[in-house]
């Protein structure tokens, strides 16, 4: 069972919508359930990030394709699965799709990938978050 809710004081969980109502309501009280606490994802913030690369692709030479440098800022980020294969190992970047990465671990990519494009710049980060504005 899935549904949207807020923790309120710590101790009181409050269904964020109407239907939420209806999944909360066919929870027991006194009984043990196991759940896995997921912050969703913020869909302003997924457009912040992709105007950072938009930015720092506007501001480059190296790559001439934006997923080519998309993939590349991800796997310096530290956002990569190794495979191995009979031929040798490949790198890929994972996915950041909605269903993939939650806000928690979005916002980690997020700093990271500011990380590498500010060291490949050479600015300032208040610099790099004022263009970020001119791009969203």
């Amino acid at each position: 069972m899935e549904f949207y809710c807020q923790i309120v004081n710590k101790s009181k969980i409050v269904p964020e919508f109407s239907s939420d109502y209806e999944a909360l309501s066919k929870i027991k009280n006194n009984t043990t359930y196991k759940i896995k606490i997921v912050k969703p994802r913020n869909v302003k913030f997924h457009r912040k990030y992709f105007a950072l690369l938009n930015c720092y692709f506007d501001n480059q030479h190296t790559f001439l394709e934006m997923e080519d440098l998309r993939e590349w800022v991800q796997m310096t980020a530290g956002f990569l699965k190794v495979v191995t294969t009979p031929t040798g190992t490949i790198y890929k970047a994972k996915s950041i799709n909605f269903a993939s990465m939650d806000e928690i671990a979005f916002s980690e990519l997020y700093n990271k990938s500011m990380d590498v494009i500010l060291k490949q710049l050479g600015c300032e980060q208040s610099e790099l978050e004022e263009q970020i504005l001119n791009f969203m």
